[in-house]
C-alpha cells in the first residue's frame, strides 16, 4: 500500500468569489478558505515517492477536522478529472481509492462511504462504522475519531457541529431534502440523541450549486413558493418571497414568459435553519457554486451526468 505523508497546509480565503447566499437579508457570514495540502506519497515498496498538493474547502466555524474535496490533487481522468470519491461513477475504482487515501491525508479524515442516499429525510445515527450503506440523507454522531462522510455534485452539503454537547452532523440537501427542510429533521436527530440545542450549533454550508445555475420549472417553483411563504412572521428580516422574486431568483427580465425560475437552494436552507433555532452569526456558506466553478468542484448538471464526487468530510477529534 501506499504510504502518505503531510508535509503542511496553506489557506487563501474565497469570500470574494462567493456569490449570492441572502447576506444582504439576514445576519449571515459568507466565505471559505480554500485549502492545500501538501502530501508525500511514497509509492508501493518504496521505489518511488510523488509529492501531490490536494486542495478542499474549509469553515472558520468548524473548529473540528473537516472538508469539502475539491477536484484537485487526484489520479482519475477524463470527466473524473482529478480528485473523484464517488464510487458509485465509472472511474476506476482503484483511482476512487488512491483519491480517498489522499482526501484523507489531507484532511485528516478518512473519506468513508456510510450512506445509500435518495434525496429523503432519513438521518442516521452512527456509533461505529458499518458493514454496509445506511438508507438515509444525513448522518450524526457524538463518537470522537468516528469519520463522517457524504457525497454530492451539485446538492447542497451542510456541517453542522455543536461544540456543547461534542456532537456533529452532516446533511445532503439536493431540491427535494432542501424543500422537505431535512436541515431540520438533523437538527431534531442531534437534539432527540445528544441533548443538542439548535442555538449552540455552527453551521457551514459547503459548495453546491448556486442561485445562478439552479434553473427549474414552474412546478419546481410553486414547490419552493409554497414552502417559504412570504407571510411568515420569521421571514421578516428578509423576505425573498415578496411577489416570489426574491425566491425564485429571476436571471432575464422575460423569465417568467419563458416559464423558468432560478431558485437559491443556499437561502431556502438559511431560512429552514433559522425557523429551527440556529442563530444566524452561527451560521457560514461558502457561497461557491459548484456548476460555475468548473476547475474547482464537479457538477452533475453542467456536465450531464458524467462527473466526480465532492466528498463532506467532519470528525470528532479523540
Amino acid at each position: 500500500m501506499n504510504e502518505y505523508k503531510l508535509l503542511g497546509r496553506t489557506a487563501c480565503s474565497m469570500a470574494e468569489r462567493a456569490g449570492d447566499c441572502g447576506q444582504a437579508d439576514y445576519a449571515v457570514n459568507v466565505g471559505a478558505d480554500l485549502v492545500t495540502a501538501e502530501l508525500e506519497v511514497c509509492k508501493r515498496g518504496g521505489l518511488s515517492v510523488e509529492r501531490t498538493q490536494v486542495k478542499y474547502v474549509s469553515f472558520s466555524n468548524i473548529p473540528i477536522p473537516h472538508g469539502c474535496s475539491a477536484r484537485l490533487g487526484g489520479v482519475s481522468d477524463g470527466p473524473y478529472a482529478s480528485l473523484n470519491i464517488g464510487q458509485s461513477t465509472d472511474d476506476a475504482p482503484s483511482f476512487v481509492h488512491e483519491n480517498r487515501q489522499r482526501l484523507g491525508a489531507a484532511v485528516g479524515v478518512s473519506p468513508v462511504s456510510l450512506l445509500d442516499m435518495n434525496h429523503g429525510t432519513r438521518v442516521v445515527r452512527f456509533d461505529s462504522l458499518p458493514h454496509g450503506l445506511h438508507k438515509g440523507d444525513a448522518c450524526i454522531t457524538n463518537v470522537p475519531g468516528l469519520p463522517l462522510m457524504i457525497t454530492t455534485a451539485d446538492c447542497v452539503p451542510l456541517i453542522m457541529y455543536d461544540g456543547v454537547h461534542g456532537a456533529i452532523g452532516l446533511t445532503h440537501a439536493g431540491w427535494r431534502g432542501t424543500a422537505a427542510k431535512i436541515c431540520q429533521y438533523t437538527l431534531k436527530a442531534l437534539r432527540d440523541n445528544y441533548g443538542t440545542d439548535a442555538a449552540d450549533v455552527q453551521v457551514a454550508v459547503g459548495p453546491s450549486i448556486g442561485p445562478c445555475c439552479f434553473e427549474v420549472g414552474a412546478e419546481v417553483a410553486e414547490v419552493f413558493a409554497a414552502v417559504f411563504p412570504a407571510q411568515k412572521s420569521w421571514l421578516i428580516a428578509g423576505d425573498m418571497l415578496k411577489a416570489r422574486q426574491e425566491m425564485l431568483q429571476n436571471q432575464k427580465k422575460n423569465v417568467n414568459e419563458n416559464k423558468k425560475y432560478f431558485v437559491n437552494l443556499w437561502r431556502a436552507n438559511v431560512l429552514a435553519l433559522l425557523e429551527a433555532g440556529v442563530l444566524p452569526a452561527n451560521i457560514r456558506l461558502s457561497g461557491l457554486c459548484s456548476m460555475c466553478h468548473s476547475g474547482l468542484f464537479y457538477s452533475y448538471r453542467r456536465d450531464k451526468r458524467v462527473t466526480g464526487r465532492i466528498a463532506t468530510l467532519a470528525m470528532l477529534p479523540s
